[in-house]
């Protein structure tokens, strides 16, 4: 595929000319291509995630994979707290230099690399030197103690992937971007699985991750250093106060976010169990992979987006139009998911994981919401709005954090599900209020767009769960799911949700950016 390059060769082929080197505009075709390279490692993430979302818990059991999840919650919040904005803002800030100044592209990044390394390299020693006190908060078993500091260095490694993945972002090297990331998914799968399989038990499975993304940052850092070679690179000041300047912001961002991925995990886990904690923590899990494909799309616009405001271009249309294929997307996998959770369950887990049908039906609606964000949040933080975003996200994950404290262990695991979903869905509403104004949307066509395309996901919704009785078994639960699916496609081209042009444009442009 043809990505759109950004680098020393391209500025020296264009002798030094920032629009030469960036291009006044992408095209469509770039854009295709960067979507694809993103959906494509995105989507690679999806299937390796399922595969381990459906073996670790039968191999693990549930207290184990109870144990397994609690580490990892831990390790996100940590990896949070290292990267503290500084990969998002640094992307920002190379998307707005990569038009000012191309020749400080190079001194941009090391500057956020060295305020990165050094903050995450701080966290880390923190996290092994306090895992015992940890561990006790949590309520975990003892063994949990080397799990997490096992941990420790996969906080550091995290922390330095996503700086990496993040440059590549506002590069525009969605290509090298979905290739650091194929690495790193790829590695600690496979490693994971091939310890625990070995006898390591948990804290195989986390070395499996470390070493993993130890391995991403040494192939991204390769391929980071070949993209900017040639640029003169320099510590300073000045690069380094602005990083940290829009970092604070997306700091506390990544902060309250992880109140909507990872914090009820760790919460379920203090006041009810670690058994629950497992349960609760597969729809949690699965929300977040299955947003994969929006992620991409919003890493892929964002940057376009950010560009065109600072030209002062228009961006309306690509905003709806972004917003209409997530909707395409997400809401009949939501919907179909809620109808058969019963069923999925059993097929993958048994009857011993049935607590997990309740809360995964009410994750589904925020699968959707959660979807919608990874554009909206994307496209906040390129636009300069991270402070706007601070203040809703923050708030809103102070009222959930506080009400989980205050309740989860009387309203147990559904309603912490539902604390969430209710919560979330006042963040979105408040990023979609902003932006449809920054963006020029009028509501009524987005009302009319979600109304046409909910219709057809509730007929479609209909349709199997007449038919779910007969979803017993794998093959029998994708049949349901196909037959589903075709109604839905057939009603969105009937209500002109899409249409076979639009269709057919998208594939062509597919095709020309795989050539």
């Amino acid at each position: 595929m043809r990505s759109y390059h950004v680098g020393a060769e391209g500025l020296a082929a264009h002798k030094g000319s920032c629009e030469a080197a960036r291009g006044a505009e992408p095209t469509a075709e770039s854009l295709a291509s960067g979507v694809a390279w993103n959906l494509l490692s995105k989507l690679v993430a999806l299937v390796l995630g399922a595969v381990l979302l459906s073996l670790l818990p039968r191999w693990l059991a549930s207290a184990g994979f109870g144990h397994y999840s609690l580490v990892v919650s831990a390790v996100s919040f940590f990896a949070l707290v290292a990267d503290f904005g500084t990969g998002p803002s640094n992307a920002r800030h190379v998307a707005l230099y990569s038009v000012r100044s191309p020749r400080d592209l190079a001194s941009v990044v090391l500057s956020g690399a060295v305020l990165n390394v050094a903050v995450s390299a701080l966290v880390s020693l923190a996290c092994f030197a306090f895992a015992p006190m940890l561990v006790r908060f949590l309520r975990g078993p003892d063994a949990m103690v080397a799990t997490l500091r096992v941990g420790a260095l996969l906080i550091l490694a995290t922390s330095l992937k996503e700086f990496i993945a993040a440059t590549f972002q506002g590069l525009r090297r969605m290509d090298l971007l979905s290739l650091t990331n194929t690495v790193g998914n790829v590695a600690r799968v496979g490693l994971s699985l091939a310890l625990v399989i070995a006898g390591q038990g948990v804290i195989g499975a986390v070395w499996g991750w470390t070493i993993g993304y130890g391995l991403a940052c040494v192939v991204g850092g390769y391929l980071l250093f070949r993209e900017l070679r040639g640029l003169p690179a320099r510590l300073d000041r000045a690069f380094l106060a602005e990083t940290l300047h829009y970092a604070l912001p997306l700091g506390l961002i990544g902060l309250a976010f992880f109140a909507y991925t990872q914090a009820d995990v760790l919460l379920v886990g203090k006041f009810l169990g670690t058994e629950q904690a497992g349960f609760y923590s597969i729809p949690v899990q699965l929300a977040t992979w299955l947003s994969f494909p929006a992620a991409a799309l919003g890493m892929t616009i964002a940057p376009t987006i950010a560009t065109r405001f600072e030209s002062g271009l228009p961006v309306g249309d690509m905003f709806l139009k972004s917003t209409r294929y997530v909707l395409l997307l997400f809401l009949p996998v939501a919907a179909t998911i809620m109808v058969l959770a019963r069923p999925i369950v059993l097929a993958v887990y048994g009857e011993g994981f049935l607590p997990v049908v309740a809360v995964l039906r009410i994750y589904m609606p925020f699968l959707v919401l959660f979807s919608l964000s990874s554009v909206f949040s994307q496209v906040l933080n390129f636009a300069g709005k991270a402070t706007f975003r601070v203040w809703v996200l923050c708030s809103a994950a102070v009222v959930k954090v506080g009400v989980g404290v205050l309740f989860i262990a009387t309203l147990g695991i559904q309603g912490a599900a539902w604390i969430t979903l209710s919560t979330y869905a006042v963040v979105v509403g408040a990023y979609w209020v902003t932006l449809s104004r920054l963006c020029r949307v009028p509501a009524r066509s987005f009302v009319t767009l979600l109304l046409r395309i909910l219709l057809a996901a509730g007929a479609m919704a209909l349709l199997q769960g007449l038919l779910s009785g007969y979803a017993q078994g794998p093959i029998a639960l994708l049949a349901v799911a196909a037959i589903g699916a075709g109604l839905f496609l057939g009603l969105a081209f009937a209500f002109k949700v899409i249409t076979t042009a639009e269709l057919a444009g998208l594939l062509g442009r597919f095709r020309m950016s795989s050539r």
